[in-house]
């Protein structure tokens, strides 16, 4: 399920929120609810990978069709073929963090790292 840590909500990693933390994750759920129902064309109450990959699309991310299927088939708890709402969040949320741990190594912002395998293990370790 989702985890208000790697979302981002839970700034102390207590494993507790606080009421404002609460309605940020709130607000946050309700955008990312009306995002899968924009981008859930079909109105069949999941994400078909189509759909998905016009939604990272739309966010900037272009991925490549390797990349997209390892992140898709991570996020297919069900192994149905589609996203509920739960796994599009999910996977919106690892794209996130994955993209704040590599700007994070990327200061000079041309899209360009060097890791050495401390550093791996270091950015890897910090996604959900």
């Amino acid at each position: 399920g989702i985890n208000a840590e790697y979302m981002g909500f839970d700034k102390d990693r207590s494993g507790k929120i606080t009421f404002e933390e609460f309605q940020q994750l709130h607000n946050y759920i309700m955008q990312m609810q009306q995002g899968f129902q924009y981008v859930d064309t079909d109105r069949s109450g999941s994400l078909s990978p189509q759909e998905v990959q016009q939604a990272l699309r739309t966010s900037g991310y272009t991925l490549t069709p390797q990349c997209f299927n390892i992140l898709f088939y991570k996020f297919d708890r069900t192994k149905k073929g589609c996203l509920g709402l739960d796994g599009y969040i999910e996977l919106c949320c690892f794209v996130g963090v994955a993209r704040n741990v590599y700007s994070s190594f990327d200061a000079q912002r041309t899209n360009q790292v060097t890791f050495n395998f401390d550093q791996f293990l270091y950015a890897s370790g910090q996604l959900p």
